[in-house]
């Protein structure tokens, strides 16, 4: 899979409190243009990267792909779109990676990484996130930015 820049919804995002469940979200988002069902009719994927190792004893944590229709704070109305199962804090190693395919059938503009956290805070852990349009694959080949690509002759 391809990680390009464009769809990146977090970039090392650390969340630590609080442990109530609420979803948390970081400042970047992927903004459609346009409300529209990504997950339908392609492949299109939700990747989320452990950036840092998680520290927070007896933690556990869910990942969320959120949609938003008209908020890019995603401060109300929020759309649910993929949920992970609860993960424990002794899986969250740096390089430990989830990946979803995007459900169809949500309509938004907006889309970014929800965590939320359970049981006990974080005293450490990033998290990154992409909406990646390709199937996932078990090597990964990321470019920097302003790449580009040469069709052969």
């Amino acid at each position: 899979m391809i990680l390009d820049a464009k769809g990146q919804l977090a970039s090392a995002f650390a969340p630590t409190t609080p442990h109530d469940g609420t979803i948390l979200f970081p400042t970047t988002y992927y903004d459609n243009r346009v409300a529209a069902d990504i997950g339908a009719g392609g492949t299109v994927g939700f990747y989320v990267n452990v950036n840092t190792t998680a520290v927070g004893a007896t933690n556990t944590t869910i990942f969320y792909l959120i949609g938003n229709l008209t908020d890019p704070t995603f401060a109300s109305n929020n759309l649910q779109i993929n949920i992970s199962q609860t993960v424990a804090v002794a899986t969250l190693v740096k390089g430990f990676e989830l990946q979803f395919k995007v459900r169809p059938g949500f309509v938004a503009r907006y889309y970014t990484l929800g965590v939320a956290l359970n049981v006990a805070d974080l005293s450490a852990g990033k998290f990154d996130a992409w909406l990646v349009n390709d199937d996932f694959q078990t090597a990964k080949t990321s470019y920097p930015a302003g790449y580009s690509i040469t069709a052969p002759a």
